[in-house]
């Protein structure tokens, strides 16, 4: 086989190492979270729906040791429904690295993390998908 073969043959399976590595720290990190993480209160910033079928993101600022950090993160609809922009909302973070944070929501699978939020009416946004639901 030739020398430059080896070359790429090494720098694919050495990729694929890092990829694996990768997604199992990120299989992890829920755990870490749970078992290490500190609760604080972030506050919802922006709201959005892509694709189809849709994902529904929100994202959010939260402060830790005097830095604001801003992270956005998939949630399920049901939670997406229950917040609006400025609602407060927990999220859990790593002291020992703020910026990583997840929504308590998604960690612990409940709705608890919505702090001072009723369900709200449907926003535009949610009137959209509605239609784009109802076209199938």
């Amino acid at each position: 086989m030739d020398p430059a073969a080896y070359v790429i043959l090494l720098l694919f399976l050495g990729g694929l190492a890092c990829l694996v590595i990768l997604w199992i720290n990120d299989a992890r990190l829920p755990g870490k979270l749970r078992r290490r993480g500190v609760s604080i209160e972030g506050r919802i910033t922006y709201r959005f729906v892509v694709g189809r079928p849709p994902s529904y993101t929100l994202v959010y600022r939260y402060s830790y040791n005097g830095s604001t950090y801003s992270r956005d993160e998939e949630v399920e609809s049901e939670v997406y429904r229950t917040v609006d922009v400025g609602d407060i909302v927990g999220v859990r973070c790593l002291p020992e690295h703020p910026k990583t944070a997840r929504l308590e929501s998604n960690l612990s699978g409940s709705k608890s993390c919505i702090l001072g939020a009723t369900p709200k009416e449907a926003s535009f946004t949610e009137e959209l998908d509605s239609l784009r639901d109802n076209e199938k």
